[in-house]
Formats: structure tokens, C-alpha cells, sequence
């Protein structure tokens, strides 16, 4: 049993909506004793505020909806030609002939609170082998908000106006203010608007091998293979939240511990998730820079690109009872790949931007066991309780926001 009592990481240490996931807490190479079932329950608070784009920068997460809007885009929001005719001649008579020139900008600001609930069974075969299934339940709050800010030049000339055509730009500003709004609804899209989401996420099978074990190193390996049971994103949605990928991922993982002397420990451990090719429904863009498009295709062939996952840690057993962790974990995932005939090439190949992913996170972990209590008869269940909070440091395509984890296990 010594095992658990220095830090039994649960096999399920990340929760993945869809693409790279958030690390949730820390690897170990521990696994259950022979006939002992560990029952746990993980809360993950997983705020979606912020993010890093296709550079690394850290952006909002409505930023794709933060764009130019020109002199001639502001005008063209009118439905009535003879209308825009009339402030296209106004603009120009006042010295305004630049129609490139910014007008201003249309917002976007989104958020997302998600709460997942993971109930995981674990069972020890043998000493050396432990089986696994965790079943994610996910609840989310997304709000939306968009909008539009003009520019000091719109601004300038809004000033010049007499009454007729001061309403035809008070028409053209209500319009451009709902932009997004219009081309999501004349893309056929579903109207944007804060809405809840919850169901079951991608369920996770794991096995988890004991290869070696001796006083001082102990070397394991980890298959995970995960389930296609979460429901897919909603291509009708511009924003969504999707429980799963809707294809399956097999994972293998090697984990290496060493024991450095009573107190501290240490772990370096590295993953490779496989994911295999399907067939899905997408919407297939027009422009290389914007994924917002009436076009469909039911039948694209999809490639979700690979991730890996390293993790280096250290771990020190303050009593029997207290153990404190701390680690680095480093996750790429490569570029999807998309191909499909019922349009040009290259527009299937502009799905794949903005794919690959990359995530560096700091994870400060704290746990509490009474197993030892349990032991000697002093405490009347034998449990873990476990608190993990991890930051970001740096990363690409991917949130920013902070991880807060919750275990609560129960060993019998």
C-alpha cells in the first residue's frame, strides 16, 4: 500500500472539449494494489477568458471577431442603393474620397465558464497492472457580445450631417454595429446568443502497467483509449462549445520515477495520443482568413493532428499523511488535416489553419490521505483529497486561462 500513501495520481490528468487539453494535475507511475478499487470524483473549474492565437500573443477569445471596417463596407450595410448613393456623394462633396479609409471596427467578446464533472472507477488486476474508465460530464456558460466602435474620421463627419441623410447614417451605423449578427444569420448560421451546454464528454478507457519497480526507480506505461461518446461541435454554431472530437484516440505513454531520498521525489514522463482519420459534415471556407461561410460539405475527410505531452515533477512527502507536488508539462498538437471534392483544394486545406497547437503549463499540487490512518484504525475510510492549480506560461491556438482541479478518492 505504500504506494498510495506517497501520491496516487489518478490515471485521467487533463479534459479535452476538443483539440490540445488542459492539464488538470500530475503523472505518477504508481498504480493500485491487487484487488483495490479506487473510486474518485474530479471537479475541473475551466474559465475560457483569453487566449494565444496563431502567434503566441494573448488575445480575448472573441478576437476573430475584432475587424476593420472601411468607409465602403459601413455604406454597403445599407439596403437601399439610392441610400448609399446619397452618402457615398456627401462623403465625397465634404473631401472624404478615400472609401478604404477605416470607418471603424466591429467587437466581439466571448466567454466561457465550464465546470467538468469526471467520475473515474479504477481497479488493481494485479500488482502491477490497474484498469480504468472515467466518464466527463461537462456544463458551460458561454456569453457572446458583439458590437461596433467608429473611428474618429466616421465620427468627424457624422458632425456635417443634416437630418436626411444624418438617418440614413444613423441606418448605416445601427447596421454596421449588427455586422456580425447579419452575416452569421445570411451565412446560415444560428442566430449568436449566451446559451448553456452540457452533456457527457469523450469517455476514457486506461490501462496503466507497472514495467519495473525497485527501491529507487519505477517505470510504467500507459495506454488510454478514448471513446467518441461526446457530441461533436455544431457546425451551425459560429461559437460553440463541442464535448468531443467525434473520432477515436489511442495513447501511449511512459512514465519514469525516481525516488530521491525519504521525502523528495521525482518524475519525467512523456505521451504520444494517435488520432484516427474520419469522415464529418464542415463548412468549407471562402477566404483564407475567416472560417465564417455558407458553404457545406457532409463528407470531408479528417486527420486531427497527433499530440504529445512531456512532464517533469517533483514531489515531497512532508508526513505520511501531506505530500505537495509541483511540475512543467509541455503539449503540442500538429496541424488537422481536410480534403474533400465537392470544392477547390485549397479551400479545404484553409481549415487547417490555425490547428496546431502548443501549450506550456506550471502545476502547483497539494494532497491529503488518511490511508495510514485507516491502517492503524484511527480514521474510519480510507480517501485522497487533492488540490491542483495550473498556469499557463506560453502557448499557440489555445486558452490562457488558470486550471482548478478537485479530487476527492475513495480507496476499498
Amino acid at each position: 500500500m505504500k504506494s498510495l500513501l506517497i501520491s496516487l495520481s489518478l490515471i485521467i490528468n487533463s479534459l479535452s472539449f476538443a483539440g490540445i487539453s488542459r492539464p488538470g494535475s500530475l503523472d505518477s507511475t504508481a498504480v493500485l494494489p491487487k484487488k483495490i478499487r479506487n473510486a474518485t470524483f474530479r471537479m475541473m473549474l475551466l474559465p475560457t477568458y483569453d487566449k494565444y492565437n496563431n502567434l503566441g500573443n494573448e488575445v480575448g477569445t472573441g478576437d476573430a471577431f475584432n475587424k476593420v471596417v472601411t468607409i465602403i463596407d459601413f455604406i454597403d450595410g445599407l439596403d437601399n442603393e439610392d441610400d448609399k448613393t446619397l452618402l457615398k456623394s456627401d462623403l465625397a462633396a465634404k473631401g472624404y474620397n478615400d472609401f478604404d479609409a477605416s470607418a471603424g471596427s466591429t467587437t466581439g467578446q466571448v466567454n466561457v465558464s465550464a465546470v467538468a464533472s469526471v467520475p473515474i472507477l479504477a481497479l488493481g488486476i494485479n500488482e502491477k497492472l490497474t484498469l480504468a474508465v472515467a466518464v466527463p460530464y461537462i456544463n458551460a456558460d458561454v456569453k457572446v457580445d458583439t458590437g461596433f466602435v467608429a473611428s474618429s474620421l466616421l465620427k468627424e463627419y457624422s458632425k456635417t450631417l443634416e437630418s436626411t441623410k444624418a438617418n440614413k447614417y444613423d441606418e448605416a451605423r445601427v447596421k454596421s454595429n449588427e455586422a456580425v449578427s447579419r452575416k452569421v444569420k445570411t451565412s446560415g448560421y444560428k442566430s449568436l446568443k449566451d446559451e448553456r451546454i452540457k452533456g457527457v464528454g469523450d469517455v476514457k478507457v486506461i490501462s496503466k502497467y507497472l514495467l519495473s519497480n525497485s527501491e529507487k526507480v519505477s517505470l510504467s506505461m500507459t495506454n488510454i483509449l478514448t471513446l467518441p461518446t461526446g457530441e461533436e461541435k455544431d457546425i451551425d454554431k459560429l461559437i460553440d462549445v463541442p464535448l468531443g472530437d467525434g473520432q477515436v484516440d489511442a495513447e501511449i505513454g511512459f512514465g519514469l520515477g525516481y525516488k530521491i531520498n525519504s521525502t523528495f521525489n521525482a518524475y519525467l514522463g512523456a505521451n504520444y495520443n494517435y488520432q484516427f482519420q474520419d469522415k464529418t459534415s464542415e463548412r468549407i471556407p471562402e477566404k483564407s482568413d475567416s472560417k465564417l461561410t455558407p458553404d457545406i460539405d457532409p463528407n470531408v475527410e479528417r486527420k486531427l493532428g497527433n499530440q504529445f505531452k512531456t512532464q517533469f515533477s517533483l514531489g515531497a512527502n512532508l508526513s505520511d499523511k501531506f505530500s505537495l507536488l509541483s511540475g512543467y508539462v509541455f503539449q503540442h498538437k500538429q496541424a488537422d488535416k481536410f480534403s474533400g471534392s465537392k470544392f477547390s483544394s485549397t479551400r479545404y486545406k484553409w481549415l487547417s489553419n490555425e490547428s496546431e497547437q502548443s501549450l506550456s503549463s506550471i502545476i502547483l499540487a497539494a494532497k491529503f490521505s488518511t490511508v495510514n490512518m485507516y491502517k492503524s484504525g484511527s480514521f474510519i475510510v480510507p480517501m485522497q483529497v487533492g488540490l491542483s492549480y495550473g498556469m499557463a506560461l506560453a502557448g499557440k491556438n489555445t486558452s490562457k486561462d488558470n486550471t482548478t482541479t478537485f479530487d476527492l478518492s475513495l480507496f476499498f
